[in-house]
């Protein structure tokens, strides 16, 4: 049974200007005891936001660089020395994550002095003595030897995993050249929300300040729409979190699989109602017509294992999009997507429907396409 322990504090903010952005994330976290209560004078804190892919801010893909701004102040302010370190998706290397870097808006705001970008690779082994999936983790070196994880999310969809909140984003601190293989290990929802748990019980960040103001809708977390939510949120419970900010989207516990596993380990809340709140109203933020991503966690699950196969989704690329750049052969796990005359062709067969692919493309050529069938179950 889970003890309920976290407390979300919502502040409304409307845009992404930056000393509306810092009022609400000093009054967020104030919500909930202030960044005292987690920083001491001398600490090393990580900021973690998420830094997805090569986007610009305005796409909703990555964690605004104002909401990790204004984060940082606050820890300068109570002592501590705060670094953002991140392993986007794909390869694990330097260049490539200074590009993520510039792209996505945080090198222009670390140059201002508010933080620091971490550039270090490096990687250890942890051991998960009470990890569900996994008894041992690669965790990237500046998550391990941080004397405090700050945890900066962006509130999106996720067609693997229905949300990407505080539990998901905290798979960034495993190395990209890893992702692949805990993907390809735990090929099924169930046990990839279970280890997305695990990954997060062992980095266990102190804090996660949400960015809510602009998320993302339907087919995220790279290729849905932006979608105005309107606030900031803070929470020493990332399960507690992610719980909450489902609510505001409309989202069923059952439907988000870290949710789902997180009950059932008596980590989460079972409703939105059980968490704990203050500062402003949450109904101003609620949602009623958010778009969720097609691919519904479970409904295959409770298919027949003979119409199963004929329901489960495929992908396709577009031939306008696609330009054979093979961002989608290196992110595949079971390496089923190849390019064939300058355009990405798949293997269904191999296809575990992990949807990396999806997620980390550059151009958006990657669909998700369901038959007629499944789409009409599926409403």
């Amino acid at each position: 049974m889970y003890a309920v322990n976290g407390t979300v504090g919502i502040v409304g903010c409307a845009e992404y200007q930056r000393t509306m952005v810092a009022d609400a994330v000093c009054r967020a976290v104030e919500a909930v005891g202030g960044m005292t209560r987690f920083v001491r004078p001398g600490m090393r804190v990580l900021l973690k936001p998420n830094l997805l892919t090569i986007k610009n801010p305005d796409q909703a893909v990555t964690t605004h660089p104002e909401v990790v701004r204004a984060v940082a102040r606050l820890v300068r302010a109570a002592g501590g020395d705060p670094v953002v370190a991140d392993s986007p998706g794909g390869p694990n290397l330097q260049g490539y994550l200074r590009m993520v870097y510039d792209q996505t808006g945080m090198s222009a705001a670390a140059q201002e002095g508010e933080f620091t970008l971490s550039d270090d690779l490096a990687w250890e082994d942890l051991d998960v003595s009470n990890g569900f999936v996994t008894r041992s983790l690669c965790v990237l070196r500046p998550a391990v030897r941080a004397d405090l994880i700050i945890n900066v999310p962006k509130l999106k969809t996720h067609e693997f995993m229905h949300l990407t909140g505080a539990v998901k984003n905290m798979f960034g601190v495993i190395p990209g050249a890893h992702k692949a293989e805990y993907h390809l290990r735990m090929s099924s929802r169930r046990d990839f929300a279970h280890m997305l748990l695990d990954v997060c019980l062992r980095v266990r960040p102190a804090l996660t300040v949400m960015d809510a103001v602009v998320g993302m809708e339907g087919e995220g977390p790279s290729a849905g729409t932006p979608r105005r939510i309107g606030c900031i949120m803070a929470c020493d419970d990332p399960f507690a979190m992610d719980v909450f900010a489902a609510g505001l989207l409309g989202m069923r516990p059952e439907e988000v699989p870290t949710i789902q596993v997180g009950v059932e380990r008596g980590l989460c809340p079972a409703r939105p109602a059980d968490v704990r709140h203050a500062g402003d109203d949450p109904e101003q933020f609620r949602l009623r017509d958010f778009r969720m991503p097609s691919a519904r966690p479970g409904f295959l699950e409770r298919i027949p294992g003979p119409l199963r196969g004929f329901l489960r989704p495929r992908l396709s690329f577009s031939a306008a999009r696609c330009n054979g750049c093979g961002a989608c052969t290196r992110a595949c796990p079971p390496k089923a997507i190849t390019i064939v005359n300058g355009r990405a062709r798949v293997d269904h067969a191999a296809c575990i429907r992990c949807f990396c692919c999806h997620e980390l493309c550059p151009r958006n050529a990657v669909r998700i396409v369901r038959s007629p069938l499944a789409r009409l179950m599926m409403r």
